[in-house]
């Protein structure tokens, strides 16, 4: 359970009360329910607010805890859906380690729309975005069992 010593707030306390002291408190020490409990009030506070501010100077002193647990937290509630989409894409692509032209044959479309949904300016259907984990992961497949 979370204690804070030497502090004027408890962790019952609302997070944006804590300061930089209690947040690193949390980060350094708390549990895994502490740490998304901070990234949640961080992400719903939003990123120029004054708890944004002391849990960035907090994480910049921050070492070990749950640090890499709240900057990944935060990171993947703000990604959009279109990010997440071309994040996957990008993975796909490199995963399957093969030149643009190759990895869009063996998904069924052109080199331009392929070169378009790795660069975000257009979005594949969910079928196209599946068929495209598929054949890196039969190519991961491939590589790994020669």
């Amino acid at each position: 359970m979370l204690k804070f010593r030497n502090l004027n707030v408890t962790p019952e306390d609302s997070i944006e009360d804590w300061g930089v002291e209690g947040l690193l408190i949390a980060i350094e020490r708390g549990s895994v329910d502490d740490w998304r409990r901070v990234a949640q009030a961080a992400h719903s506070a939003g990123s120029g607010s004054e708890l944004r501010q002391e849990l960035n100077e907090a994480l910049d002193i921050a070492e070990g805890g749950g640090r890499g647990v709240i900057v990944s937290y935060i990171g993947m509630v703000e990604e959009s859906s279109a990010e997440r989409v071309q994040r996957r894409i990008r993975n796909a692509f490199g995963m399957a380690e093969m030149t643009i032209t190759e990895f869009a044959k063996r998904c069924g479309t052109s080199r331009s729309r392929m070169s378009a949904y790795l660069s975000g300016k257009t979005e594949p259907l969910a079928t196209m975005l599946e068929k495209m984990e598929q054949v890196a992961r039969n190519r991961r497949d491939m590589i790994m069992f020669r």
